[in-house]
Order: C-alpha cells, then structure tokens, then sequence
C-alpha cells in the first residue's frame, strides 16, 4: 500500500521519529482512508538519512506499507515501524 501525506510535525526519539501526517493520498484504492490523519512510528533505518533534513511541516511525503499494515484503533490511528516498509520525499 502506498500513499502520499503532508508532514503536520515530526517528533525524533532515541529509536526512531513519530510522523504526524494529514492530507493523506492513497495511491492504491484498498487503502484506508485515515480521516483524521496517521502517525507513523518509524524505525530510524526507515526514513533516508538525506530526507531527514528535509522533514519540515508542510513537505510532502510518500509512504509504502505492507500489505495488511497493522494500526492501532485510535484516531488518529497509528502504524508500528514494522507495518512501513519506507517513507521518502515525494517527487513534485
């Protein structure tokens, strides 16, 4: 599953960032809509290292999850690090 989202904040912890993200895109008509926009927990290895500079509010962001990506029920719902399989800039 793939969509594209804008960056609302980014929060950096010692394991990895939490991504708020709205506007969300699909790209794939069996996605979720998420309403209420997501939060990604991810992994540091999960966001490019050249991206991570560039993650200001307001950039936009394309994300590709796993097939069935497990989320938490809350609103907005969150995704665990092991449902993204990357998160980088998206093309303009």
């Amino acid at each position: 599953m793939t969509f594209t989202a804008v960056l609302e904040r980014l929060v950096t912890e010692e394991t990895g960032y939490r991504l708020f993200l709205k506007e969300i895109e699909p790209k794939d008509e069996e996605m979720p809509a998420f309403m209420q926009g997501v939060i990604l927990n991810a992994r540091l290895d999960q966001v490019a290292e050249a991206d991570i500079a560039a993650l200001d509010p307001g950039v936009r962001l394309e994300v590709d999850l796993v097939a069935q990506p497990i989320m938490t029920m809350s609103l907005p719902p969150q995704i665990p690090g092991n449902s993204i399989l990357a998160i980088h800039l998206a093309e303009a």
